[in-house]
């Protein structure tokens, strides 16, 4: 089949995670035997150059091709429909020079939100069936802005299917917008397996997100300040970059932690695999995740996860890997922290990241998706 990527766009070395889910996928479904192509409209706001128009760049075989004018925000402020028209523009652009290429696609599969809206789009135009997944953080929230609420009620009853990354995301999409969806979760990626690294004494603890309120890092430092525990018992490294970082800084200085909590930055994905691969115990401290990749990461590496009560993270984590917490609430969280230090050895580690690989690989994750493409090729 051949399959029409729309994503966010592709990892580079200043933004490594930008695409990174969507390009994943894409190898993961041309390993599985698809023809894989995949496009993208940069629409972010940006400090630093980037190259107007049309590029190309080939990553592990898979064609990826990107198209740069101008940004949302810029846009936005005199419409959001011209935003609109501006990214159907560059879309139809970039389809037309594709099918030049490789021919018309199967079907068109549109990742977020905002790049459904342009695979239905091309649907519209050229008579192709979409599918869109939702990640979206903010498609898992109770309270959606009326420019997102009115996109996703355009949108989703026009694709022939829909999918959400988690169970959660699935009930807030359906409580939102009224629409059902399909529960195909986020797969892991390469490079994330279990290393035989157990602790020796002092337990290294790991946290992953972008440095933001809605992540939590807060609660998680203030929770680590509560921790009744010698401060030579363990240590905490948090790793992301976002607004929140000089907030978080002062706090640290601030309960006396320096020695102890270091905000590593944003890391390259073979970075964060050695220090994921170097610690012991994961936490999430989100106040809500639509899945939580990051945590499905640090179970591929065999370590046990303690996670807020925040949605996506639901799906996967169970008590053979892991135990909840009440969202928002730090002394809940250090409880939990404090409970891992006398139970961490009950893990068995490498089970903990077998699980997980026969659950999520590339291979699981691609025939659920299959399965769906052909239903909806097979009634269009």
């Amino acid at each position: 089949m051949k399959i029409l990527f729309i994503s966010r766009g592709t990892p580079s070395s200043r933004d490594p995670q930008w695409g990174s889910f969507e390009l994943d996928q894409a190898k993961a479904l041309r390993n599985y035997g698809h023809d894989v192509v995949l496009l993208s409209v940069d629409r972010r706001f940006r400090r630093y150059y980037r190259k107007h128009g049309i590029t190309m760049k080939v990553i592990d075989g898979i064609y990826c091709y990107n198209s740069f004018y101008l940004s949302a925000a810029i846009t936005n402020i005199i419409s959001p429909k011209l935003t609109d028209f501006i990214g159907n523009k560059q879309i139809e652009r970039l389809f037309n020079k594709v099918i030049k290429k490789f021919g018309f696609p199967d079907i068109v599969y549109g990742h977020y939100l905002p790049n459904s809206c342009l695979a239905v789009y091309l649907k519209n135009k050229y008579g192709i069936p979409a599918v869109g997944i939702e990640h979206w953080s903010k498609m898992g929230q109770k309270d959606l802005t009326p420019l997102i609420y009115n996109q996703a009620k355009q949108t989703y009853p026009c694709l022939d299917a829909l999918v959400s990354v988690s169970t959660d995301l699935k009930r807030m999409i359906k409580q939102n917008i009224g629409i059902e969806s399909y529960v195909v979760n986020n797969m892991l990626g390469d490079g994330f397996d279990y290393v035989d690294n157990m602790h020796k004494g002092i337990i290294n603890f790991v946290s992953i997100g972008n440095l933001l309120p809605i992540k939590g890092f807060d609660v998680l430092i203030e929770a680590f300040s509560l921790l009744n525990r010698p401060k030579d018992s363990w240590h905490l490294n948090i790793i992301g970059s976002g607004k929140e970082k000089e907030n978080l800084q002062k706090q640290i200085k601030d309960c006396d932690l320096q020695n102890n909590i270091k905000l590593l930055g944003r890391l390259q994905k073979s970075d964060v695999i050695s220090n994921l691969q170097a610690s012991d115990v994961f936490i999430v401290s989100s106040h809500t995740e639509t899945f939580g990749v990051a945590a499905l990461e640090a179970l591929a590496c065999g370590l046990p996860v303690i996670s807020t009560e925040c949605g996506g993270p639901r799906d996967f984590i169970t008590k053979e890997n892991g135990k909840f917490c009440k969202v928002n609430d730090p002394q809940s969280l250090s409880d939990a922290i404090d409970d891992m230090f006398e139970h961490i050895d009950d893990y068995d580690r490498k089970a903990i990241s077998e699980d997980v690989h026969s659950r999520f690989s590339g291979k699981a994750i691609s025939q659920q998706l299959t399965s769906i493409f052909e239903s909806v090729v097979n009634k269009h």
